[in-house]
């Protein structure tokens, strides 16, 4: 709204405030090591829980990442521990650990389309294909975006690509 009403450009630490690094050590070796980039991981997290790792959506799921505990379940029994437990969610390390392998398989099957990937940690794979017309990597994100049907992941998409976006300008 400043640009249009003819300001200049937020300074950079307003900038910083708003779109923060929180937890970035876990998140840059996580991400790095699983070939993930860490501004899309973070502008992820950024609209999944604002960085809080006490945050429990509507749907049950927990933590920084939002991961669902059974999908917690499913990531532990992959690559542990052993000894999961839901609650476990909460905590930055793991969440952060199961948010990022999450992502990394979801980029793998959708051909590192990381719109595809995005859209699919919020909306389910399945769906992602439904709407892609079977086509993975999306021929035509536009045109994909158009046939989403779920309010929520439309929304999810357009936020986490503005995040990720941010990111880059702000930290690149």
């Amino acid at each position: 709204l400043g640009a249009s009403a003819g300001a200049g450009d937020p300074p950079a630490a307003l900038l910083r405030l708003a779109y923060p690094t929180n937890y970035g050590h876990l998140v840059s070796a996580e991400a790095h090591r699983l070939a993930v980039d860490p501004f899309l991981f973070l502008g992820l997290v950024r609209q999944e829980s604002r960085f809080d790792p006490h945050s429990e959506s509507w749907a049950g799921a927990l933590g920084l990442t939002q991961v669902i505990p059974s999908t917690g379940a499913d990531i532990a029994a992959a690559i542990g521990p052993a000894d999961y437990r839901h609650d476990m969610l909460r905590r930055p390390v793991l969440s952060v650990r199961y948010g990022v392998w999450y992502l990394s398989r979801l980029l793998e099957i959708c051909h590192r389309d990381w719109i595809a990937a995005i859209s699919s940690y919020n909306g389910g794979y399945g769906n992602v294909t439904r709407w892609a017309g079977g086509e993975i990597p999306i021929a035509d994100h536009d045109l994909f975006y158009e046939l989403v049907t779920y309010a929520e992941t439309k929304s999810y998409i357009r936020l986490v690509y503005e995040n990720y976006r941010q990111y880059q300008a702000i930290y690149r």
